[in-house]
């Protein structure tokens, strides 16, 4: 299931609420090691401006995210359905990329391999009838 933008946003927000309070608390560590003063409202600042930049990265990262994996898991599925629907599947392997069980496109006279989409010739024994049809009159 896909999410939403607002549910992306949303969870950028809270994942970051949390890193805001450690953020500061990690700054003061770092100014006092380092021996930087900055007053609490300074160092608040800073981390603020920090975490709006943390939140807006972990939304475009997720939102890039959704786009591509779930497109491609969606591509996935379906050529998995595919192979689940065939009624009958080649026991012969693609040549491209060695998947054995191709799927049969009789009605086109074509073998898929469900793993790099090609479309393969099926070709036909001798005696063999083709199952298409001439339909020019």
């Amino acid at each position: 299931m896909k999410q939403s933008k607002l549910a992306s946003f949303i969870e950028a927000c809270a994942n970051t609420a949390f890193g805001f309070i450690f953020s500061f608390a990690i700054q003061k560590i770092l100014n006092f090691w380092y021996g930087v003063e900055m007053s609490d409202a300074t160092a608040m600042w800073f981390v603020f401006w920090f975490t709006i930049a943390s939140v807006l990265r972990s939304y475009i990262i997720r939102r890039i995210g959704n786009h591509y994996i779930w497109d491609e898991l969606k591509g996935y599925r379906a050529r998995k359905k595919l192979i689940q629907d065939a009624s009958t599947n080649s026991s012969k392997s693609c040549p491209d990329c060695g998947t054995e069980g191709l799927v049969l496109l009789s009605s086109v006279d074509l073998k898929m391999c469900p793993d790099c989409n090609i479309g393969i010739e099926w070709d036909l024994t001798e005696g063999q009838s083709s199952t298409l049809t001439n339909r020019k009159g």
